[in-house]
């Protein structure tokens, strides 16, 4: 009887996963060194520390007819999830052709708590020597 109570208790704790919901300019490649199946809009995070390999990734569409893709090269982005149960990473949209190359090169993530308070985080590009972790 009591092994029952105590698989019982040990189905009824709920696991301690994070939500990471993703914004459209935003492509996960990877989460603490595991791959990470393209185009989600979210992922399930344990509590904890996480490397994050992503990408910004944007389309802008003039008309149609006509749309410039942008995309950056990975970088890793770091940060400790804490037990809040929804985070936000996000990248703005390109304005146009020039703010898009800007982005490319340059990307700008914003990471938010479910508050959409900023969650502190480090950026960086893998052959980033002189920031490490």
């Amino acid at each position: 009887m009591k092994t029952l109570a105590t698989l019982a208790l040990l189905f009824t704790i709920p696991a301690s996963a994070q939500v990471l919901h993703l914004g459209d300019n935003v492509r996960v490649l990877a989460i603490n060194g595991d791959p990470v199946a393209s185009y989600q809009d979210s992922l399930n995070l344990p509590k904890g520390q996480h490397t994050i390999m992503v990408r910004y990734d944007a389309l802008l569409e003039h008309d149609s007819d006509s749309h410039c893709f942008y995309r950056s090269d990975a970088h890793h982005l770091q940060f400790t999830s804490d037990g809040n149960s929804r985070y936000f990473l996000d990248a703005p949209d390109p304005h146009n052709e020039q703010h898009g190359d800007d982005l490319a090169r340059t990307p700008s993530f914003e990471l938010t708590d479910a508050n959409q308070a900023p969650v502190p985080h480090n950026l960086r590009t893998p052959w980033d020597t002189e920031n490490q972790f």
